[in-house]
C-alpha cells in the first residue's frame, strides 16, 4: 500500500515539474533552445501569449517614445501617449 502512495507521489511531482519546465520554455524564461514544449496546445497559448504580447507592446511604446524624446518631437510624444492610453482602454475590454 505504501509503495502505491510512493509511486503516485513521484508521478505527481514529475508531472508538476514537467508543466513548470514547459511553462518556463514557452514564456521564454528558460535557457533551453528547444521552444516546442506545449507550444501547440491551447492552454500554453492562453496562459503565456497575453503576457508576451503585453510586454512586446509596452517595449514598442517605450522604444518609439525614446526616439521621439531624443529628437525633441513633442507632437510624436503626444501621439504615442494617446495611442498608449487607447491601447490600455482596449486591453481592459
Amino acid at each position: 500500500m505504501q509503495a502505491i502512495f510512493v509511486v503516485v507521489g513521484i508521478a505527481f511531482i514529475t508531472i508538476l515539474l514537467v508543466f513548470y519546465y514547459c511553462a518556463a520554455v514557452v514564456s521564454g524564461n528558460s535557457d533551453s533552445p528547444n521552444k516546442t514544449c506545449f507550444e501547440e496546445t491551447n492552454t500554453a497559448k492562453f496562459v503565456m501569449k497575453p503576457i508576451d504580447i503585453y510586454k512586446l507592446d509596452i517595449d514598442e511604446f517605450r522604444r518609439r517614445y525614446a526616439i521621439a524624446e531624443a529628437e525633441n518631437n513633442e507632437r510624436e510624444m503626444e501621439l504615442i501617449w494617446a495611442e498608449l492610453n487607447e491601447w490600455v482602454v482596449d486591453s481592459k475590454k
